[in-house]
This record gives C-alpha cells, structure tokens and sequence, in this order.
C-alpha cells in the first residue's frame, strides 16, 4: 500500500489520485513538508519546528533546515553601572 506524498493518506496500489486530497500519486512532494521527518507528525503549513518534537522544518527543495535565527550573534547594550551619591 502506498502513501500519498502531500497529505498523508493511505492509498490503494492501483491509484492515480488520492482519494483524500486528489493529489496524483506519481506527483513530487509540495514545497513544504506535511509531516515532520523526525517524529511523523502532521506539521501546520509555514511552519519552520516540529510542534511535537521541536525538530528544524526541512523545505522539500532545498534539503535544508529552516534559518536557525540571526546568523550574527546579538550583543546586548552595554551599560553603564550606578554608582550611590556620596
């Protein structure tokens, strides 16, 4: 039995179309993954971590993990200390 590349479904081996989404079976997978390839879980559309197992989002066409955050590192204001009155 095969398994329909964008929305999970169970598919008979005879199928052209999912009967779920209507997704032809020899299509390639959507731009972004429906399930998370580290736990299997069903991931919301635009998201860039697995809900349940916090794992990066891997973009279909790229093979990369979603941007991390700055690639600069963020350096807090320097201030300066208080000193009391005399």
């Amino acid at each position: 039995m095969a398994i329909c590349k964008k929305c999970g479904n169970d598919l008979d081996d005879s199928a052209k179309f999912c009967v779920n989404c209507g997704t032809p079976v020899s299509a390639e997978p959507q731009a972004s993954t429906p399930f998370c390839t580290n736990c299997g879980a069903k991931l919301e559309p635009g998201v860039k971590f697995c809900t349940e197992c916090g794992s990066a989002v891997e973009s279909a066409g790229a093979g990369q993990p979603a941007a991390q955050g700055p690639s600069v590192p963020v350096v807090p204001p320097v201030v300066p200390p208080v000193v009391p009155p005399k």
